[in-house]
């Protein structure tokens, strides 16, 4: 809740001549009537009921992205590479659900950065194995790998495929098409006891794993690890503001799939909406002299990421300021003003990507908050008619 306090004067009282009683305190607002305070009640519960709403619907997507966001955060990690754990976890570890008695290995893909990502598991053996699931950011599974996996323990080269790919994986690989943008691995590698020798086996055997673009499969570049042992990495979920600027991320970032796509309106009443900037500020100028009067406002929009509708190859365009200005005379009764919105002519950036330009016919962000239509120019007049 905000609250605020204003230091002044204290309220006046108009008082009725013939009674000599109060009328009414100026500066004080008149109480709501039991009708408007029962219809922000119910406002409110709606509003309530909305958040509980996208609470249920996207844990496993918040979920995901705390998780992405420790990863960065706590561990110094980056996408495209493999987050690990060089000993059984204690309670620095603070994911949902974790083992201790395993060793973690998480390979985070961002298939917008490195195109389709393999991950390639090594066969078990004496020497290990490793048992997991690779999932998308809502952590819809999809496929295991080892022993219980597609490999069935021979180890296999998966290949998790951006939204929209058509081209032909090569002969060896498992493609697993994703109709997100982001996602992870879980792999725990089982070490045969908590000794330390065991642990230290366990530990080689999950930096066995590989991780690269498939671009780079005639060559694989070394897949970095980094270890999250010593740090504190804290994913649980905060029911609070905090849930619903980690469903923004994702919700700005992802593309809308048809079976999620009765959330958009339920969203948008909660102030999440695809392509909104972050930030967005207005500065308005009134003045006017006897019969003049004029108006000077700054609109500023923030960045904001945007992709073609049916296509995920999302582009982050720069924040714009907008002018308008407006000019006029009063006449008697007839007011005119002339004036321009968007007065320097700014246009949004242009997209760069192929799927969201459209061959250059369309090179506008789909979803840009002050539109593309350049400057507008126009006059007014207003007629006060009186009766």
């Amino acid at each position: 809740m905000i609250s605020s306090t204003t230091v002044g004067p204290g309220p006046t009282q108009e008082v009725d001549e013939n009674a000599g009683a109060p009328v009414r305190q100026r500066g004080v607002p008149e109480p709501l009537t039991r009708q408007a305070l029962r219809q922000c009640a119910i406002e409110r519960q709606s509003i309530e009921r909305r958040a509980i709403e996208a609470i249920n619907w996207a844990m496993p997507a918040v979920n995901y992205d705390l998780m992405r966001h420790a990863m960065h955060r706590d561990a110094g990690g980056r996408m495209n590479q493999v987050l690990y754990w060089s000993r059984p976890f204690d309670w620095k570890n603070q994911m949902l659900t974790p083992n201790p008695d395993v060793i973690y290995a998480l390979p985070f893909f961002d298939l917008c950065e490195g195109g389709p990502m393999v991950i390639e598991i090594p066969p078990a053996g004496d020497d290990g194995s490793i048992t997991g699931t690779i999932m998308d950011c809502w952590q819809a599974p999809l496929e295991d790998v080892g022993p219980a996996g597609k490999d069935a323990g021979k180890g296999g080269k998966y290949v998790v495929l951006p939204p929209g790919h058509s081209d032909a994986v090569p002969e060896g690989f498992i493609a697993l098409p994703c109709r997100n943008n982001e996602g992870y691995a879980l792999l725990r590698s089982i070490p045969k006891s908590g000794d330390a020798e065991d642990i230290a086996r366990a530990v080689a055997y999950a930096k066995r794993i590989g991780f690269y673009p498939l671009s780079a499969a005639a060559a694989p570049p070394p897949t970095t690890f980094v270890d999250a042992i010593d740090v504190v990495f804290d994913s649980t979920i905060p029911y609070d503001v905090r849930f619903f600027q980690s469903l923004d991320r994702i919700v700005q970032h992802e593309p809308w799939l048809d079976r999620d796509k009765a959330m958009i309106d339920v969203l948008r009443t909660l102030g999440i909406e695809k392509g909104r900037p972050d930030w967005r500020g207005t500065l308005t100028g009134n003045y006017s002299l006897s019969r003049f009067h004029a108006l000077a406002r700054l609109s500023y929009y923030g960045g904001f990421t945007s992709a073609q509708p049916s296509f995920t190859d999302a582009e982050t365009y720069g924040g714009k300021t907008l002018v308008d200005t407006e000019i006029g005379y009063r006449f008697n009764q007839i007011n005119l003003s002339i004036g321009a919105r968007n007065l320097f002519d700014v246009y949004p950036d242009q997209a760069q990507k192929e799927f969201n330009n459209n061959d250059r016919t369309f090179p506008w962000a789909a979803a840009s908050p002050f539109g593309y239509d350049g400057r507008y120019l126009y006059t007014r007049a207003e007629i006060v008619l009186g009766w």
